[in-house]
């Protein structure tokens, strides 16, 4: 058993490492000291539980721009461009949408928000969405993409905030390119 969770976590520590050491241009270091001393305290535990096997797990966990860059990079949508719709969709990641339903791009079905399990599922569907529903269709500017994602004059918007999607969504993504030169 020893040796298994050893191979695993070692397995486990490699990947994230190779994930996150360069994400995005930036540098990233890890605590190796205590990360094998971790590990020598797993080995030397030889009745480690299911549970405590979960926590172990869980340590290695993407933050939420690991996410958006791991998208990004899958559906070869633009960083900048998904953060800054996410950023202007949710109010900088505070609505009620974006906590209790992971939806990171005010997607909707016929029902009403769309949900999601997990935070990873709702930005992977969101950068899906928009590389299929626009960018494959040729809308690949922030202005072509407001007239289907969000018109203006839409009938789910009756307060009229459509009319600020596109001011808002630029100047988070002009934030975002000038911060990620």
């Amino acid at each position: 058993m020893k040796i298994v969770i050893t191979i695993f976590i070692t397995f486990v520590l490699i990947m994230f490492i190779a994930l996150t050491i360069r994400v995005g241009g930036k540098q990233f270091s890890l605590d190796v000291k205590q990360i094998e001393s971790d590990i020598e305290v797993i080995e030397q535990d030889d009745n480690i539980t299911l549970e405590e096997d979960k926590e172990v797990v869980e340590v290695v966990k993407l933050t939420r721009d690991d996410l958006f860059r791991l998208a990004s990079e899958k559906y070869n949508v633009e960083y900048e461009l998904l953060m800054a719709i996410s950023i202007h969709e949710t109010g900088h990641f505070t609505s009620s949408a974006f906590k209790n339903k992971n939806n990171v791009g005010g997607n909707m079905t016929s029902k009403g928000l769309r949900s999601f399990k997990t935070l990873e599922e709702g930005i992977m569907f969101f950068a899906r969405n928009l590389r299929v529903g626009y960018l494959d269709k040729g809308l690949t500017t922030i202005s072509q993409i407001q007239k289907k994602y969000c018109p203006i004059g839409a009938d789910n918007d009756p307060n009229g905030l459509n009319h600020h999607w596109y001011k808002g969504v630029t100047k988070q993504y002009n934030k975002l390119k000038e911060i990620n030169k």
